[in-house]
């Protein structure tokens, strides 16, 4: 009596093949890849002296104008089958065009 379904041996191939070809891959990077250097030899060194740190503050508006990207990005998603099938809808009635108004005021 076998419990294992047949039909998830593809999927268990795939899986492990995926693993795999990446732990290859990422063996392969570690043995050619370039070695570390000492810090005269950073790229980005250039003979400066660096001073503070790398990670600066950046102001919440910035935050504030991709959260509202985002979501006017998401309403237009929602509001295009809308458009493509509005001329489907001219015999629904006052019902969808209180509804369509409310989806496009909010």
């Amino acid at each position: 009596m076998n419990n294992a379904p047949e039909h998830l041996g593809p999927l268990l191939i795939q899986f492990l093949l995926g693993v795999g070809f990446s732990a290859l891959i990422l063996t392969l990077a570690i043995l050619i890849g370039p070695k570390k250097k000492s810090k005269p030899q950073d790229t980005f060194e250039c003979g400066v002296q660096y001073y503070g740190d790398a990670r600066g503050l950046f102001n919440i508006k910035f935050y504030l104008v991709a959260v509202l990207f985002i979501l006017f990005d998401i309403e237009a998603v929602f509001l295009f089958p809308y458009a493509v099938n509005l001329i489907g809808f001219k015999n629904a009635g006052l019902g969808f065009f209180y509804s369509s108004r409310c989806l496009c005021l909010f």
